[in-house]
């Protein structure tokens, strides 16, 4: 039985990016699991999209891009560092290794004593959401073309990602408590 590689995100939206960081675990030899964060948030600036949007989204990327993503699970925040590692778990089922490029995950996962690793940053320049999102505020879908796979582009226009980015973006995702 494979490896399994558990990567987190909020994938809002999904990029070539992460594309790049699931095709690259697998390139690894592990079994690709990922876990939608902070699933219980829609409709704010950083968080536009419900996790049912976001994984349809990767599941549109994964059938038309043959990613080979096995598992897709929500996480929803719990803000409780000593319980979140446990929580994940709880979410996602077992796994082998943590990849994140978040400092503090990656903390929480190695006091907790799993392996964790970091993906490469793919053109972190251009692959990151807030800046994806910004720019859809501002100049809309056509100006992120290139940053998004072709499926979850017609997605983006089926859910009007335009008129909800926009009508987000006054209404921050609620802080840690």
């Amino acid at each position: 039985m494979a490896k399994v590689g558990l990567i987190i995100g909020r994938f809002q939206p999904v990029h070539w990016g992460h594309v790049r960081a699931f095709e690259w675990v697998r390139g690894e030899g592990l079994e690709v699991h990922v876990g939608i964060g902070s699933s219980q948030f829609s409709a704010t600036r950083e968080n536009p999209f419900t996790a049912a949007e976001r994984r349809i989204m990767l599941e549109a990327a994964d059938r038309v891009l043959g990613l080979k993503v096995a598992r897709v699970d929500e996480v929803p925040d719990i803000f409780d560092d000593e319980r979140w590692v446990g929580h994940v778990q709880a979410c996602c089922g077992p796994f082998d290794v943590v990849f994140t490029n978040n400092e503090w995950t990656a903390e929480l996962f190695a006091k907790a004593g799993l392996e964790v690793r970091a993906t490469p940053m793919f053109d972190r320049e251009r692959f990151v959401g807030a800046k994806i999102r910004e720019s859809v505020k501002e100049r809309g879908l056509a100006a992120v073309e290139d940053l998004v796979p072709p499926p979850v582009m017609a997605l983006l226009k089926e859910f009007e990602a335009e008129k909800r980015v926009r009508e987000s973006w006054p209404r921050p995702t609620p802080a840690r408590r």
